[in-house]
């Protein structure tokens, strides 16, 4: 099984890029690949500006990338 993690940058609730990127996701799950969405709205901004590596919010988004390995 082949795994495609998506990665959306922008921080818009209404984003055009985001709704491109669940739309292809739909596309590869119907293929049957395992398909897993990020977004950085999921780890609040002082996180992300203080790069703060140890925070929760991070480790659970690492944490769920490394089952792909």
């Amino acid at each position: 099984m082949t795994d495609i993690v998506i990665v959306s940058g922008s921080l818009s609730h209404e984003s055009r890029s985001d709704k491109v990127l669940h739309y292809l996701g739909s596309l590869e799950k119907e293929e049957a690949l395992s398909v897993q969405y990020i977004s950085v709205k999921e780890i609040s901004p002082e996180v992300l500006l203080r790069a703060k590596f140890e925070d929760i919010e991070v480790k659970r988004v690492t944490t769920s990338l490394e089952g792909l390995l």
